[in-house]
């Protein structure tokens, strides 16, 4: 059953109606909103008002029911490409306990060649329990939109609880709400995003605007989406604000999504959704799975089957009349979609077992026509892989790759370095009270907004650098570097997010620092033999090897993240290519692979897996070699 009260605000209803899920609430505006409940094909009102038949033609239960189905096409494509992903990772799996992938690869038992870290981590304990972040201040109701204080507190794994205060925090009281920041903007001028959105209805509707809005008082922090509750919060400095606003900006990027714990599951939701995104030209929706879908399809519907936010323009009434209609109608799509994916997933879930007895059983029954078959697959996956690189490797990816390395890294010694100034600051404090015989800690500096703040400000100012006009820049001096790279200049633009590099560097960073006031604690301690009146004598010379310490750990850090940064980008602009090539060398399919196996291998997964292995060749070396003059 579904509620129509989520729907409607209260004002508008006689009483709560509940209707079956394949019902259809249509909405009709003039200077008041009208519903219209069908059921069975009859129409009942919930509030005797009069009915706009533009409306009704806009957001029609004919569209209603041809978005459903829609839906029901989609998610049935949706669930095709996950069980097959799905299949072949089990079938991985099976290649690999049987004694090694056909393709090889590093046996557990050997070394993995990385450089060993050389500041000391601090015991976990019940620190894995311990808030990321704690602070009090205002928060906006979804209701009455009233403005209340409450504490937050940030959990290690991304999520944000509010509790009344911070006493029924401490007390262990159970949070009044748990807020899930996955998929969310953060906004920090909520009056400039209501502006550009006003701007939009002037184009949308032919309305007038003044050009200014200023309901939102100065340091407001708006977290918003369009297809969820939007939060807003106020802080009394610029100081919280900018605290939180960071804070709140790391946890849309790293709280967990999903609701997945099986690790094949979520790789095979992963090449499901991007399949999807692929069909309609746009990235994946971060967020639960269902959250995620449904935003897809529903922006998809909404633009298509209703004509997008320009179909209200011819609507009667003032503009507010409109804004309305549009708002209500979009609501009204989303819940539609919403129903039908999560009633496809369900039965997808329930699926998933029985398809994992089933698969794990054919592979008992054949392992060795399997690894011949995927043996087959990945000989023309990595033929294609080699006629569609080896005309650009060596002038296009190797030099785009290298001058990358070689641009990035030269902005990156002063953020890094600015780690410095914390742990002079704070092991001075930590010397003097321990040379007074008092006792002291470094846990937790990177929680210290205060102590973190010489960091967090160059970090913030390397983000800022990469943004609009310098990043113009980058592009100009690759393409100087690399005049072969050609009109895929525009390509990389659209795919080199830097803010993915900015955020993993400074995460390094913060951890590191909080390894070194670690190391520093210990070796100071070492040194002082338990005479503590020494500790601001011995200060200097621990510190300094700290440092060093620490340089060495943020080198394996830094090639780390550009590795990882370089990986995804040259993936995504190789996969297409290579996808295609793909087509031709693995067709007719059933001629590779004999018609009892082909639904236990993924293509696709197979063509993952050889292309990563490929990048991240062609990026070891460049990041190894552009890497070498990086002075920190």
């Amino acid at each position: 059953m579904m509620s129509l009260q989520p729907l409607m605000s209260s004002k508008h209803l006689v009483e709560p109606v509940e209707v079956q899920t394949n019902s259809f609430l249509l909405m009709a505006t003039t200077s008041l909103c009208v519903c219209v409940c069908f059921k069975g094909g009859k129409p009942f009102f919930l509030k005797k008002l009069q009915q706009n038949n533009k409306m009704t033609d806009i957001v029609s239960k004919e569209k209603l029911e041809a978005i459903t189905n829609e839906v029901k096409d989609e998610m049935k494509t949706f669930t095709k490409d996950f069980l097959s992903s799905y299949k072949s990772a089990l079938v991985s799996e099976a290649l690999s306990v049987d004694g090694g992938d056909a393709e090889g690869g590093e046996g557990e038992g050997e070394e993995s060649g990385e450089p060993e870290r050389e500041l000391l981590c601090r015991d976990g304990g019940s620190e894995s329990d311990e808030p990321l972040m704690v602070g009090t201040f205002m928060k906006r109701g979804d209701v009455r939109k009233n403005w209340k204080e409450r504490c937050f507190v940030v959990r290690a794994d991304y999520l944000v609880e509010y509790y009344e205060n911070e006493d029924k925090f401490k007390a262990g009281a159970k949070p009044k709400g748990v807020i899930n920041l996955a998929g969310y903007q953060v906004v920090v001028d909520p009056n400039g995003r209501k502006i550009k959105e006003k701007q939009k209805e002037v184009e949308v509707y032919g309305t007038s605007f003044s050009g200014e809005y200023t309901k939102y008082e100065p340091l407001t922090l708006e977290c918003y989406s369009e297809t969820k509750r939007r939060w807003l919060f106020r802080f009394k400095d610029v100081e919280e604000f900018n605290t939180w606003s960071d804070i709140f900006s790391r946890c849309v990027k790293k709280v967990r999504s999903g609701t997945l714990d099986d690790e094949q599951m979520q790789a095979a939701y992963h090449d499901a959704i991007t399949a999807m995104a692929h069909r309609y030209w746009c990235d994946p929706p971060q967020g639960k799975e269902i959250d995620a879908i449904t935003e897809m399809i529903g922006l998809r519907a909404w633009n298509i089957h209703i004509g997008g936010d320009g179909a209200f323009k011819d609507i009667g009434g003032p503009p507010a009349v409109k804004r309305t209609a549009r708002n209500k109608g979009f609501q009204l799509v989303f819940k539609t979609v919403e129903v039908a994916v999560t009633a496809a997933w369900t039965v997808l879930i329930k699926t998933v077992s029985a398809v994992s007895e089933k698969t794990k059983e054919l592979v008992a029954q054949g392992i060795g026509p399997i690894r011949t078959a995927r043996s087959t697959i990945i000989e023309k996956i990595q033929g294609a892989i080699t006629d569609t690189t080896t005309p650009v490797q060596e002038n296009v990816l190797v030099p785009v790759a290298g001058a990358l390395v070689s641009i990035l890294s030269k902005a990156c010694p002063s953020p890094i370095l600015s780690a410095e100034d914390v742990l002079d600051s704070a092991t001075l404090t930590y010397a003097e009270d321990r040379a007074q015989g008092n006792d002291a800690s470094l846990k937790n500096i990177k929680k210290s907004s205060a102590m973190m703040k010489p960091l967090n400000s160059a970090f913030a100012d390397l983000g800022a650098s990469f943004d609009g006009e310098a990043m113009d820049g980058v592009l100009s001096e690759i393409t100087s570097r690399v005049p072969a790279i050609g009109d895929a200049v525009d390509t990389l633009k659209g795919l080199l997010n830097l803010g993915d590099l900015v955020d993993e560097l400074r995460e390094s960073a913060t951890d590191n620092t909080e390894h070194a006031g670690y190391t520093f604690e210990k070796l100071l301690e070492d040194e002082l033999a338990g005479d503590s009146s020494q500790a601001i004598a011995k200060r200097d010379m621990v510190l300094q090897s700290v440092k060093e310490k620490y340089r060495h750990d943020m080198r394996i850090c830094i090639s780390d993240a550009f590795k990882n940064f370089l990986n995804a980008l040259l993936f995504s602009l190789l996969f297409d290519k290579v996808g295609e090539a793909c087509e031709t060398l693995c067709n007719p399919f059933d001629q590779l692979v004999p018609e009892a196996l082909s639904d236990l291998l993924s293509i696709n997964g197979i063509l993952t897996e050889a292309l990563e292995g490929f990048v991240e060749g062609v990026v070891d070396s460049a990041v190894e070699e552009g890497l070498k003059s990086l002075e920190i």
